[in-house]
């Protein structure tokens, strides 16, 4: 018997390797001339980024069938743990493409270096002899196993049970179905039960609602306070259903927690309204305008908005306060084409409005309202709007506003246009928790002035604060640490080592980075101080001691305080989510209306700014320290940057912001440039210092033009 096992061991694992092997041969890695005086060609080789592999199209089959392969490892080496992949290039031109991991655990980035390099030696293979070693060395090293090859199919794969579970979504490229269904086929090939791959396919959606199934896949992992609301049941999260119940009823009842007589932070605690099925004051409805890209945002929007309303009606209300029109559809423009938050934020432009569903919608009012962009896949956002005191004439005779702000675009017209970022956007959402927090914080401390709790005799109090990287404002650093108090961490640059920095030094932990991508992520101590709190209020209301007024203040700040991780994609930046979550607070502050807009972009000004790149050939050559805010190598190119600070500084002639010069570069992540920031207290300042930069990068890093004038300015970044 023990033979007939064995043998047949071996012949299961021939089918293995045959139907692997066919795959990997009929996809070989791309060719590229090879360089220097070597003749011949030589594989592509792919570089793995912040999230991913991403390039042309065209390059991209192999990938998909290697990444296929990882994917079942990963998900297999744990257990058959949920992991997630998403087919999309993000903000990139359509004839892009790529993949994005959303990890087993909490549905975030793939975070774990000695995978990530699994998945790059896998990817970049040379022969598929040499794929399936990797793939033996992968199982050996991460297993803790020595597995010889006829071993894999120790695998349990002959058993009933899943030996991975992957969920896969796609954006709404032309090359994406191709490059999803090459992926899928990869995935199950690996066991010989292709049945035991389990792989559900959600189609079109947008990234984040991707990393978001994953994360509810992996709900074992989440605080189990999460679904204590029973708002959906937690079989039915890791779907679009789950998906937009769980916003939506978090966003209704967090707009139900409006006290009547709040404008701006107000500590006022009159007419607190908690109950779902209560009235929302209904004044005019305020605009939003809701820029898409051209992508796969403007289709899950009209659902959710759909599903929404509907869910309102179902209470007896009319409307919502706020009327979202969504502009800029699949089918309206070519893919991020002058148009979302990519090209919002790095220009400081309004979008381009191509003429599509919903644009008649856009009332010549439209100029007063609020509007915001999302990128390709909808993972950022950024907000905008445009101040009527600056409106050239041109502009405030036009009554076509779609004319209007094609004529703004073309004559290049910055005056109007108000943009706020990522920035910003962390500013306002870290404003409004510490306000909560503080009522809470407030209250915990009356209680125990007048009496201790029992079992209460510990208080907790989290962690709270904001992650940026270098490249946010320093006046919005500034202003989080010495105007509103709030603990800043500066992280390297890339949204998995801003998460992970977030998860390491806060327990409320809010990280947005100036292009619009960001969340707000909550430790199990911030689960642990809210049943704290729960616990104070309703000894408070069995015995009360403190003032009506106060305990009422302090239910609010709780309700607030809990609905926030429903609301929040705790997996990654999501631009619907952030979306709902600020039009929520603009309301509940009154700031949603006119010119309070300005009241946002006021909290502080935005020193002047200029960001370029530079093509090098080598771009690891260029080694930065652990936040990206200082070259390490090479020692000529750190010295030099050093000077070129250092003379500006001592020629500025401004008045104000006397001496404030920054100036970083850094390699990017997914190509090979040099990328370039500055800061300066006046723009013509900010724009020499970045050129000035650019000119001794190019210089000493091998820069492929000799131009000193031919750097790529913004919109190439």
């Amino acid at each position: 018997m023990g033979k007939m096992q064995q043998n047949d061991g071996y012949l299961r694992q021939q089918k293995i390797s045959s139907r692997v092997s066919q795959l990997l041969d009929a996809y070989p890695l791309i060719q590229q001339p090879s360089q220097g005086d070597n003749k011949g060609t030589r594989p592509f080789y792919y570089e793995y980024g912040t999230a991913g592999f991403r390039y042309p199209s065209y390059l991209l089959p192999p990938v998909m069938v290697r990444m296929g392969l990882f994917a079942s490892l990963r998900s297999y080496v744990f257990n058959a743990a949920p992991i997630g992949v998403m087919i999309t290039a993000s903000h990139n031109p359509e004839r892009d493409n790529g993949i994005k991991i959303a990890d087993i655990g909490y549905g975030r980035m793939l975070h774990d270096l000695r995978w990530e390099n699994f998945a790059v030696q896998l990817v970049n293979a040379s022969t598929t002899h040499d794929a399936l070693q990797i793939i033996q060395c992968i199982l050996e090293e991460a297993m803790g196993l020595q597995l010889c090859p006829k071993q894999l199919n120790s695998c349990p794969s002959a058993s009933a049970s899943a030996s991975a579970v992957i969920h896969v979504g796609r954006d709404t490229r032309s090359s994406s179905l191709h490059l999803a269904t090459l992926f899928m086929s990869a995935a199950k090939s690996l066991f010989v039960d292709e049945d035991t791959v389990q792989i559900i396919d959600h189609g079109v959606v947008t990234t984040p609602m991707l990393h978001f199934y994953t994360m509810y896949a992996n709900s074992e992992a989440l605080p189990s306070s999460l679904f204590s609301a029973n708002l959906v049941l937690q079989q039915r999260a890791a779907t679009e259903e789950g998906y937009f119940t769980i916003i939506a009823n978090a966003y209704y009842l967090l707009l139900q927690t409006k006290l009547p007589s709040q404008k701006g932070t107000s500590n006022s605690s009159e007419g607190i309204v908690l109950s779902s099925s209560s009235s929302l004051p209904l004044p005019a409805r305020k605009q939003v305008i809701i820029d898409c890209s051209c992508g796969v945002g403007f289709l899950i929007l009209e659902r959710f908005i759909n599903y929404l309303e509907q869910k309102i009606s179902l209470t007896g209300q009319k409307a919502l306060p706020t009327k979202f029109i969504i502009v800029n559809g699949p089918d309206d423009g070519p893919l991020n084409a002058n148009c979302g938050a990519e090209y919002v934020q790095k220009n400081q432009l309004p979008p381009k409005l191509f003429r599509g569903r919903n644009s008649d919608e856009i009332s010549s009012s439209a100029r007063q309202s609020l509007w915001c962009s999302l990128d390709g896949d909808a993972d950022r956002i950024v907000f905008h709007y445009h101040h009527p005191n600056n409106s050239t004439d041109a502009n405030r005779k036009s009554n076509n506003i779609l004319t209007s702000m094609e004529q703004q675009h073309r004559n290049n017209n910055h005056n109007a246009f108000c943009l706020l970022d990522g920035d910003k956007i962390a500013a306002l959402i870290a404003l409004f928790i510490k306000e909560e927090l503080e009522h809470l914080k407030l209250f915990a401390e009356k209680s125990y002035q007048q009496q201790t709790p029992n079992g209460l005799d510990h208080k907790i109090t989290p962690r709270f604060g904001v992650v940026q990287t270098a490249y946010a404002n320093g006046n919005a650093t500034s202003f989080l640490r010495n105007v509103a108090g709030i603990p800043v961490q500066i992280s390297k640059t890339g949204v998995k080592h801003v998460h992970a920095c977030a998860e390491r030094h806060f327990d409320i932990g809010i990280y947005f980075e100036a292009n619009g991508h960001g969340t707000v992520l909550f430790s199990p101590t911030f689960y642990v101080f809210l049943t704290q709190m729960e616990q104070l209020l309703l000894l408070q209301n069995d015995t009360p001691i403190l003032p009506h007024d106060e305990r009422h203040r302090a239910t609010v700040a709780l309700q607030r305080l809990r609905l926030f991780p429903l609301l929040i994609n705790q997996a990654v930046g999501d631009a619907i989510s952030d979306l709902l979550l600020v039009d929520a607070i603009l309301y509940l502050w009154g700031w949603d209306e006119g010119d309070d807009f300005q009241r946002w972009n006021s909290l502080y000004t935005e020193l002047p700014s200029r960001q370029c790149k530079v093509k090098i050939q080598d771009r690891s050559a260029v080694q930065m320290n652990e936040n990206d805010t200082e070259v390490i190598s090479p020692q000529a190119l750190k010295d030099a940057l050093e000077l070129v600070v250092l003379e500006a500084t001592k020629q500025n002639t401004s008045t104000r912001n006397d001496g404030v010069f920054r100036c970083f570069v850094r390699p990017s992540g997914t190509e090979d440039v040099v990328r370039i920031y500055a800061e300066a207290p006046t723009q013509q300042e900010a724009n020499d210092l970045a050129n000035k930069a650019a000119i001794v990068t190019n210089n000493i890093c091998g820069g492929v033009t000799n131009e000193t004038n031919a750097f790529i300015p913004l919109s190439g970044l």
